[in-house]
């Protein structure tokens, strides 16, 4: 079973639901929910206050605890280890939804030239997701793809060109395509150039966070093209790896093709 939450997804075995909640076994599977949880919600509730603890420091804090509490798992000791697996999971949280690798894309966004705003942005990668007609607006704007004119896909960032060179960075892009057909299909290699923002924060109280959605779905950025003219289609890369996903890739959408 697989419940999902803004920014987490937490697997929670089958036959969870058919054991006697006095059995230990029972016991054990929802102590380890409950732990879980607990330390998503914790790194969660610090970052939203302003404070993100590195996940360096978090996994540090969970080895150590781990260390004292793995020869003895009776007494207080069953409470270290408890709170080791909520730091460790505070750990796993911060890293891959909370910090931003230098090597992401999100990291070597260019500065916009007025708060707010976008800045032009070159970027070469690999198309994942296959395009959609309709562009979301509202507080997950440019991210799904929900209506309104133009085209959106996914791409694999893995290259960024500037005037005085480039730099390999890793993420994925939502990419918008107004004024026409982008003409893209999964596993083909492209070279974009338009304008360029990060996540954005939500703009009024209550409103749903993209960057949380964003985060755990693996997109680092937007990228907005005012016309398909704007792509290059570029050669394979021609290595094994290469060869390999973009096999992958268009399998995949031809049997979604052949599903719908």
């Amino acid at each position: 079973m697989l419940i999902r939450y803004p920014a987490c997804v937490l697997f929670v075995p089958d036959h969870l639901g058919s054991l006697s909640p006095t059995t230990p076994a029972a016991r054990r599977a929802t102590l380890a929910f409950v732990m879980v949880a607990l330390g998503e919600i914790t790194a969660l509730a610090l970052w939203r206050a302003g404070f993100v603890a590195p996940s360096v420091l978090w996994f540090g804090a969970a080895m150590l605890m781990l260390a004292a509490g793995v020869t003895r798992r009776s007494g207080p000791w069953a409470v270290v280890l408890a709170a080791a697996v909520v730091v460790l999971s505070g750990g796993w949280f911060t890293a891959r939804v909370l910090e931003v690798p230098s090597s992401s894309v999100a990291a070597v966004l260019p500065a916009p030239a007025q708060p707010g705003g976008g800045a032009i942005m070159t970027l070469e990668g690999v198309v994942v997701e296959p395009m959609q007609r309709g562009i979301a607006s509202g507080a997950l704007a440019d991210y799904l793809p929900m209506g309104g004119p133009g085209y959106a896909f996914t791409l694999r960032a893995q290259t960024a060109i500037y005037d005085n060179g480039s730099a390999s960075v890793r993420g994925r892009v939502r990419v918008t395509v107004r004024g026409g057909q982008p003409g893209v299909t999964p596993g083909d290699r492209v070279r974009l150039t338009g304008i360029a923002r990060a996540i954005e924060p939500p703009s009024n109280p209550g409103q749903s966070d993209a960057r949380l959605w964003a985060a755990q779905d693996g997109v680092a950025a937007r990228l907005a093209l005012a016309s398909p003219e704007l792509i290059e289609h570029l050669e394979p890369m021609p290595t094994l790896a290469a060869t390999l996903e973009r096999g992958w890739l268009s399998g995949r959408h031809w049997l979604r093709e052949r599903a719908s």
